[in-house]
């Protein structure tokens, strides 16, 4: 059995931005962020529509084929036709735990952070989609134990793109149980979040 390496094991690993209260995340990042954030916040609500956006637009600089409408549905988490902070940070950093989350709220709402930061995943799988998943899920289950270990893990998200220090963050969040192994359900999970 693998042993996949956990959030206390990664910290060490190279181009990390380990930043007070736990977080990897750079505080003048987020607060750059946020002040982006507020510049789109036109009426001030700490929610961003696509008519927002839209006044904003050419200062975005946003490319011909990404209407507003589309930019505010990457971001839109939860599918209520606008944007929240919290939305942005989900989106912008995905691998980001519910601590790391509530810290990054914090530097910037330091009176009013959530004691979690609840984001609505993705996408609900229709039938068809569980189906493909579960199909999926097999592919990268080489030795057939059902359950991902974190060698398959690895192999799966570095052929889509991901580094090492990613893909330990994402299996140790992902491992709900702490079995050092990704069930169906943790994988369906982690598709909804991940992107993979």
């Amino acid at each position: 059995m693998t042993i996949a390496p956990t959030k206390s094991n990664t910290n060490g690993l190279k181009n990390s931005k380990k930043l007070g209260d736990g977080s990897k995340y750079s505080k003048k990042e987020v607060k750059e962020l946020y002040d982006f954030f507020s510049e789109l916040d036109i009426k001030g609500t700490g929610k961003v529509t696509g008519q927002e956006i839209l006044a904003k637009k050419n200062k975005l600089k946003l490319p011909d084929a990404l209407s507003p409408v589309d930019f505010v549905r990457a971001m839109d988490r939860n599918h209520d036709g606008i944007v929240t902070f919290e939305e942005l940070l989900k989106t912008l950093y995905p691998y980001a735990s519910q601590h790391e989350l509530k810290v990054m709220y914090r530097w910037v709402y330091p009176e009013s952070a959530p004691e979690e930061v609840h984001i609505a995943s993705t996408f609900e799988p229709t039938a068809e989609q569980l189906w493909e998943l579960e199909q999926l899920f097999k592919i990268y289950d080489k030795n057939k134990s059902g359950g991902l270990e974190y060698k398959e893990v690895l192999d799966m998200a570095l052929a889509a793109g991901y580094d090492s220090e990613e893909i330990a963050i994402m299996f140790h969040d992902a491992d709900i149980n702490k079995d050092e192994v990704i069930s169906f359900d943790e994988f369906v999970q982690l598709m909804k979040s991940s992107y993979i």
